[in-house]
């Protein structure tokens, strides 16, 4: 999940200097790969730390934020763009995919810690 955030904040950078339409897309292309990236591991890492019986609940939940924030971001971003300008408004979601990658980093040691628990307690419950 970090590398996926962190590659999407990289590959979003080059958008300050994109002159071209046809360098901004392919600007949001290259971001699109790296938050693709993130997308495809959410569900299978939350299952990793979420308990069986709850898991249901834990997607509707991450659902339910995912787009609450996808429907917050224009507006943000929309903020920025009048303060700063489109191009500083858009790159600054890769400030925000740094933070994330940094909380990511910063909860390895505990996340490890709650997936070994939770495939203990699911191996017991099998057994």
């Amino acid at each position: 999940m970090a590398i996926g955030l962190g590659l999407a904040g990289i590959l979003l950078l080059p958008l300050m200097g994109a002159k071209s339409a046809m360098a901004i897309g392919a600007v949001l292309l290259a971001s699109s790969f790296g938050k693709g990236i993130f997308d495809g591991c959410i569900y299978a890492t939350m299952h990793d730390v979420v308990p069986s019986e709850a898991r249901a609940s834990a997607v509707g939940l991450m659902t339910m934020w995912g787009f609450i924030g996808a429907g917050l971001t224009p507006l943000f971003v929309a903020i920025a763009a009048r303060t700063w300008g489109m191009k500083a408004g858009m790159t600054s979601l890769a400030a925000l995919y740094f933070i994330a990658v940094i909380i990511l980093l910063a909860i390895r040691g505990t996340t490890r810690r709650v997936v070994l628990e939770t495939r203990k307690t699911e191996e017991a419950a099998v057994a």
